[in-house]
């Protein structure tokens, strides 16, 4: 009985990729990413072996199919092409380099605007591949980038691989956010791996106030508005994680001398606002905490993690306000700033190692270090080696779960 014909394989024997693809397939476990990635831009590059890889000198891969269809003949021709899909992309990118350090023009395009094109689609590659985290909230979040901010803070934890972009607006409450969501989270930009929400100080401001007539929300309202929120991020594809923020704590003395400050500042615009809240503050920690059980309540429904500032920013010795993290009573001083970016990082930490992680593992910068390029070698060189460093990263399978 003659045998059945072997699965068809990659023909590729060249490149540290289909190794590293080999012993994927045979199910060992796998290398640290450092090593993996150490082993592919030092030595001979594409050609790079490392001992912990398995020996072999083919692709595994299942070559690329083709269906070729001759409508007026009525034939139809099935197959497989000599590579696979990646190694296909893999030679398609070693022949522009190729034609680009000969000045040979590729395809249609002048060779005077080659160099350019090319360029620009690593660029965007680049951009492509740096991740984001979106913190989105009122007037605490706007001023995170501010000397010692938490946005700044997160932004220098996460500076080789992640993006952070606050999206934070003075004076909006939790109605404001519902109605922007589309705006903030387009569908034209790529999922983040992080959104964080930080609502609320607004919401309960005093609806008696002048202010409040303007900014007060129902603390009903604002937990049905937090619901909106979460689902609406959640349904982001891929799915990103989120993080609550509650409001913090007020000093209240401190809130009403900066309100009586601002007040009478001719021409401020906050004469009419903020009527009234020398005597009676529009925003107190008592006004607050409602909207703090609040945010808790819809996160632990929907098992999200929360980041208690009310609680952090109160003084164990009493429950008083922690007057020093506060420039006014309502928005963060520098130390307040340390305190939140502590809190908020500890806690990407605690429910999401896997994030957390992407702050120290080289594999998921946006460019490899700069100690494992050849800087003996000119541009075509260099391409090459980032290109053999994203085969590799790319082949490192992530969990992108809590």
């Amino acid at each position: 009985m003659r045998p059945e014909d072997p699965a068809p394989r990659c023909a590729c024997d060249g490149c540290s990729s289909c190794s590293s693809s080999a012993r994927e397939d045979s199910g060992r476990s796998l290398v640290s990413s450092s090593s993996l990635i150490q082993s592919a831009l030092t030595g001979s590059l594409l050609q790079a072996r490392s001992s912990q890889l398995v020996s072999t000198s083919r692709c595994s891969n299942e070559p690329q199919r083709y269906v070729n269809r001759d409508k007026q003949r009525g034939i139809t021709r099935e197959g497989h092409r000599a590579l696979c899909k990646p190694c296909l992309r893999r030679r398609e990118r070693v022949r522009t380099q190729l034609k680009l350090k000969r000045g040979a023009p590729d395809g249609n395009t002048a060779t005077g605007s080659t160099h350019k094109a090319a360029a620009m689609k690593s660029a965007n590659t680049a951009t492509q591949k740096r991740a984001s985290i979106i913190l989105f909230g009122d007037s605490l979040t706007e001023r995170s980038f501010e000397v010692g901010g938490f946005g700044a803070r997160m932004q220098h934890e996460f500076r080789r691989c992640v993006d952070v972009k606050a999206r934070g607006y003075s004076g909006y409450n939790t109605d404001h956010a519902v109605s922007m969501l589309d705006q903030v989270f387009t569908s034209e930009e790529p999922s983040p791996v992080l959104v964080t929400v930080l609502f609320g100080s607004n919401d309960a401001c005093d609806g008696k106030s002048p202010a409040g007539a303007v900014q007060h929300v129902p603390v009903e309202r604002y937990e049905k508005n937090l619901v909106r929120i979460a689902e609406s991020v959640l349904r982001l594809k891929p799915s990103p994680r989120l993080l609550f923020i509650t409001p913090p704590p007020v000093d209240d003395d401190a809130w009403a001398m900066d309100c009586s400050i601002r007040a009478a500042q001719p021409g401020s615009g906050f004469g009419t606002l903020l009527a009234g809240s020398t005597s009676a503050p529009n925003r107190t920690t008592a006004l607050v905490k409602p909207y703090v059980e609040a945010m808790k309540r819809v996160a632990h429904s929907i098992s999200i993690p929360v980041v208690d500032l009310y609680d952090s920013l109160q003084s164990s010795i009493g429950g008083n306000v922690d007057s020093t993290a506060f420039v006014d009573g309502l928005h963060f001083s520098e130390i307040g700033q340390r305190r939140v970016a502590e809190l908020i990082i500890n806690a990407v930490r605690e429910h999401f190692p896997r994030l957390a992680a992407m702050a120290s593992d080289s594999v998921k910068c946006d460019y490899p270090d700069w100690k494992y390029l050849d800087l003996r070698g000119d541009r075509t060189v260099h391409a090459r080696q980032i290109t053999t460093y994203y085969d590799h990263a790319d082949r490192i399978p992530v969990d992108d779960g809590y």
